[in-house]
């Protein structure tokens, strides 16, 4: 006896789902964590989720870095997050508006965070710290 993939799964009944077949589009929301208790215990958990709900997606991203990353910070919706991280490094900015969303980021990691880099939906990159080797 044969079993072919179109008898075991729905979605390739080209009767019900056309070929090519456009899934639509949702807006979702994946957390994971918290992360990132920071140099120390006494400092809280990285956790802006009540603030995205709240406020909406990022419009402006602050990372403040040198050879690794000291600190980031999110404001949603002109809602200023807590500063996740110390006060040294250099602050870098970075304004994402309305409508320009973070749609990729890459890590850079060891004993703590060397590098990070930002992709947003518009084609920009935004590289922080250490990116390299």
């Amino acid at each position: 006896m044969i079993v072919l993939p179109s008898q075991k799964w729905e979605y390739f009944d080209s009767t019900i789902y056309p070929i090519p077949f456009e899934p639509e589009k949702k807006m979702q929301f994946v957390y994971s964590g918290p992360y990132g208790r920071g140099m120390s215990y006494s400092q809280t958990d990285f956790d802006d989720s009540e603030l995205f709900t709240t406020h909406g997606n990022p419009s402006k991203i602050l990372v403040r870095s040198g050879g690794s990353i000291d600190a980031i910070q999110f404001t949603y919706g002109g809602v200023d997050g807590p500063l996740h991280g110390g006060i040294s490094g250099g602050p870098h900015e970075i304004n994402l508006g309305g409508d320009t969303k973070i749609t990729k980021v890459g890590v850079k990691a060891g004993d703590a965070v060397n590098g990070l880099c930002l992709y947003t939906d518009s084609g920009a990159s935004y590289l922080f710290g250490n990116t390299y080797g």
